[in-house]
């Protein structure tokens, strides 16, 4: 396939790409030292998915500690900070994910940055391929995907969903993750009296996991800090509408009110759009298939390979229009 292709070509053009999440430190500096001592002369790529908040976010609003708490640890860090600026400042080019990362990059290290949107492969996402009757279920099903952590905001969904049962009793949320939230959300499911409408599922291998896309009805993405927003790309490819806050890769995936809805952080509102399309099948399939036809023009993996193949051969730092 084209990743297979590209792969091929970076080897061949002896290049070095170092991907990069938002919990990776710091994740070119081997390649850079290596290259600093002429032990390599292989570009180094670096593919940056947000920064990384342990070092870059001196508010820690995610965190359970006093603004002062957050402060010391925010200049502690400062080591690290340095490190890391000084890798980031020696690759010989940087891929961001999207326009917001972009502007981090710059507004942190200085750097211009290409963008590359990561894609899905729209020949395995794709619904006519599954058979989701193991996770078909006679009550309306919502579904929620990503890491257990608090600024995933999974608290605030359950606290939603609460509201939305009261309106729509026959209703099931489905949240796939894992990580270090999953006991106080477990607390929080049994205080809200929610376990009959709840299921916490883990440790799933892929195709079950489009086997629930295409089992729900469309997909809840309930974060504030969301640099790009995979999960998004896969559901809208299997053809579901989604709800997520505004962020700043749901804004660049969602068209508000066609593929589905941008809300603020408000229980109200996020409610509400939820509701609406519960209980407006129709509008919810047409949005689904808006959706699924939005991932196949604009994020393939195809296309996200050819525009990185780009990038591999030229060496360019800033994007093309």
């Amino acid at each position: 396939g084209a990743h297979r292709d590209l792969h091929r070509r970076i080897r061949r053009q002896r290049q070095m790409c170092i991907r990069d999440s938002p919990h990776h430190y710091p994740a070119p500096f081997i390649s850079v030292l290596l290259k600093k001592i002429g032990w390599t002369r292989a570009k180094i790529v670096w593919m940056c998915h947000g920064l990384n908040d342990l070092l870059y976010d001196k508010d820690k609003s995610h965190w359970r500690i006093s603004p002062l708490g957050a402060k010391i640890i925010y200049y502690l860090l400062f080591p690290f900070r340095w490190v890391d600026g000084w890798s980031i400042k020696n690759v010989d080019a940087i891929v961001s994910n999207s326009k917001n990362t972009r502007m981090q990059v710059k507004k942190v290290y200085g750097r211009d940055s290409c963008i590359v949107n990561p894609g899905v492969d729209i020949d395995i996402f794709n619904p006519h391929n599954v058979d989701a009757d193991k996770y078909v279920t006679e009550r309306k099903c919502l579904l929620a995907v990503g890491r257990l952590r608090k600024r995933k905001n999974f608290d605030f969904l359950l606290r939603a969903f609460k509201k939305i049962i009261e309106v729509s009793p026959d209703v099931v949320l489905r949240i796939v993750g894992e990580g270090p939230e999953k006991e106080n959300l477990i607390r929080l499911i049994q205080n809200l009296n929610l376990r009959e409408h709840v299921e916490l599922l883990s440790n799933l291998l892929q195709d079950d996991l489009m086997k629930l896309y295409k089992a729900c009805n469309l997909l809840i993405h309930p974060t504030k800090y969301e640099p790009w927003g995979m999960v998004i790309l896969e559901a809208m490819a299997m053809g579901k509408p989604v709800v997520a806050v505004k962020s700043s890769g749901p804004r660049e995936i969602i068209i508000n009110g066609q593929t589905g809805y941008l809300v603020d952080f408000s229980l109200a509102e996020f409610t509400e759009k939820i509701v609406d399309l519960l209980s407006s099948p129709q509008k919810a399939s047409q949005m689904g298939e808006e959706g699924r036809k939005r991932v196949l023009s604009n994020f393939s993996w195809e296309k996200s390979a050819k525009k990185m193949e780009e990038i591999f051969y030229k060496g360019t730092e800033e994007e093309k229009e």
